[in-house]
């Protein structure tokens, strides 16, 4: 059986169903910030990714609060 060889270029395609309105406003302030949808996506997953976890326990502050 032949298999055929994949070019990796580091980067995957994906359907995401939006909200219609969500999709709109980053579109919109996409080019406000004369940019495409695609950087604004990757920040916004970039940011995601780099915040802490809703599911992780806050620290606590200096004065214990």
């Amino acid at each position: 059986m032949a298999t055929r060889a994949t070019p990796v270029s580091g980067n995957v395609k994906t359907t995401v169903d939006l909200p219609q309105d969500l999709w709109r406003a980053a579109k919109i302030r996409a080019m406000d910030d004369h940019a495409d949808l695609r950087s604004v996506v990757i920040a916004a997953l970039r940011a995601y990714l780099i915040a802490p976890s809703a599911a992780e326990p806050a620290h606590e502050t200096e004065e214990g609060h």
